[in-house]
């Protein structure tokens, strides 16, 4: 018998694994194969009508003899986690397909989506990984119609992405957004006027019947259109839709421009007005000046304009609009109080009071020189700031000032917040403050003999005795500024240490030996919960 060579049964599966897959697909697609297996098997470009579209995506194949089947309703394989990381750098779409050869069936999933959405966080310090397959997921025609249909639709979004890269027009930029099952494109102008020098060309025409919804649609076009408010139109009343100067270079690159909807937004101004405001009691004299104020065109429409001065890095927002055909002003005033230090907010309280007896608002044009508008002013609820906020916003301005220490609201002004700066207030008016302390909180002493500490006095009427301890400063965070308030002098009242530790202490004394013990304080009565405290600030107490 001649002795020959075998061939090794991973090479037969490997070959019938190929044949089962090739079977699978239309033969009309073209298929493949990678000769240097990185990690990828075959490429697959989609035909329609036996024309080649560009369409492609890649299959990672796996065959095995014994597939791995979890109870939970899954088929169970191992991939190397470089291989995993290779799959996510591909901007194809890839399907990891495992072939089961005793039922010769194969199972399939979209691989770069499980990995970022199904394996942990730490997955990339793993050597190998399992991937989990529903075993629903034949690979049969009926989902590979799915696949079609997924490769495509991202197909038709990457010729698009690439057009919008690769234009260049001279006045315009384009800018891309991609979902699932829609696509964006926005256009915009490439520089400050260069919308007027080469204004878009288009026809666009609505139809709306009398139902309730396209008459709803309707009158949101409108508004949009005289007040540049922004409007999402649906499709259903779009009768046509052309647009020649869009960019030549664009719309050739897909078969169709078939929108969804239409949305319509005005163009915002990067051009400055820089405005006075004052504000104005019942009999036109001034109450309180705004004094420079930067604003730029938010939106614009055929009837009305409206400005606002929110890029400009001050807590009070302000934005107007003017309406020039029904002659209407009207302007609204908010306040921002994140990021801003305790003195503009003071500023901010001041304004807020003006409004309070402010009947007319008059615009000053600081460029041009001229009052622009004067106009009469209704109170709203928004400029009406919160009592608590308000001392808050005093306390803090008071703290900064004695503290010559800039301080910067962070986030949301919290109850804490409000608390914290109405008692470090009341520390730099007095140098005194008084409260509780809950047991929990009372101090640990590390100390070598009894004479460390000072002896209990009678100091109150009802015979309560008082413990007190000095310490060089006193530090604590308001709104991420820390304060030093110095040294100061702490009392609790009727406390005393374990008797215990006492004794430690004296024998520890006694014998002259080295090192210390740790003394807690404790309520005199066992039922306490906390202790009545004194606080003595030295730096800020008033000699008066």
């Amino acid at each position: 018998m001649v002795n020959l060579p075998k061939r090794p049964q991973e090479h037969i599966l490997e070959d019938v694994a190929e044949q089962f897959c090739r079977q699978s697909l239309p033969a009309a697609w073209i298929i493949e194969k990678i000769s240097k297996d990185y990690g990828i098997d075959f490429r697959v470009e989609i035909t329609a009508d036996n024309q080649v579209t560009g369409a492609n995506f890649l299959i990672q194949l796996k065959g095995t003899e014994n597939l791995s089947i979890r109870n939970k309703g899954y088929i169970a394989h191992t991939s190397e986690s470089s291989t995993l990381e290779y799959f996510l750098q591909r901007p194809e779409l890839v399907i990891y397909l495992v072939y089961d050869d005793k039922t010769k069936k194969g199972y399939w999933i979209w691989i770069q989506g499980y990995i970022r959405s199904e394996l942990k966080s730490n997955w990339k310090a793993q050597k190998t990984n399992t991937i989990k397959i529903p075993l629903q997921n034949f690979f049969n025609r009926e989902n590979i119609e799915h696949i079609k249909g997924r490769v495509l639709a991202s197909h038709e979004q990457s010729k698009l992405l690439t057009a919008v890269q690769t234009l260049n027009h001279p006045f315009l930029n384009y800018s891309y957004e991609a979902e699932r099952n829609s696509t964006k494109i926005s256009v915009h102008p490439k520089y400050t006027q260069s919308e007027k020098e080469n204004s878009i060309k288009g026809k666009i025409r609505f139809r709306f019947d009398n139902s309730p919804d396209a008459q709803k649609a309707s009158q949101e076009l409108n508004t949009a259109i005289k007040t540049g408010l922004p409007a999402r139109i649906d499709n259903k009343y779009l009768e046509a839709f052309q647009i020649t100067d869009f960019s030549p270079g664009l719309l050739p690159q897909v078969d169709s421009l078939s929108p969804g909807f239409i949305e319509i937004m005005s163009q915002q101004s990067e051009e400055k007005e820089i405005f006075k405001i004052f504000l104005l009691d019942q009999n036109r004299q001034k109450i309180v000046e705004i004094p420079y104020v930067e604003f730029y065109a938010l939106r614009s429409g055929t009837e009305e304009i409206t400005l606002s001065n929110e890029p400009q890095k001050i807590p009070l927002k302000i934005e107007f609009s003017i309406n020039s055909k029904i002659k209407r002003f009207s302007i609204k005033f908010a306040f921002q109080f994140a990021g801003a230090n305790a003195v503009q907010l003071k500023e901010i309280c001041s304004i807020q009071d003006a409004l309070v007896n402010c009947s007319h608002i008059k615009l000053f044009d600081i460029i041009k020189g001229v009052s622009i508008y004067e106009s009469p002013f209704k109170r709203t609820n928004d400029t009406v700031i919160d009592p608590k906020i308000k001392d808050f916003i005093f306390d803090l301005a008071y703290i900064q000032e004695s503290l010559n220490k800039q301080i910067i609201v962070v986030g949301k002004i919290t109850p804490y917040d409000i608390a914290l700066a109405k008692m470090a207030s009341q520390i730099l008016h007095t140098g005194f403050m008084e409260g509780t302390t809950p047991i929990q909180d009372l101090p640990i002493f590390q100390v070598e003999k009894t004479s460390d500490f000072e002896t209990p006095n009678l100091l109150d009427n009802d015979n309560s005795y008082w413990f007190s301890y000095e310490d060089d400063k006193c530090v604590f965070k308001l709104m991420e500024t820390e304060i030093d308030f110095g040294p100061v002098k702490v009392m609790y009242k009727n406390v005393k240490f374990q008797i215990d530790e006492l004794e430690e202490l004296d024998k520890t004394t006694e014998t002259s030996a080295k090192g210390s013990i740790i003394l807690k304080l404790k309520p005199a009565l066992d039922n306490s919960w906390e202790v009545k405290t004194k606080w003595y600030f030295h730096n800020w107490i008033n000699p008066g």
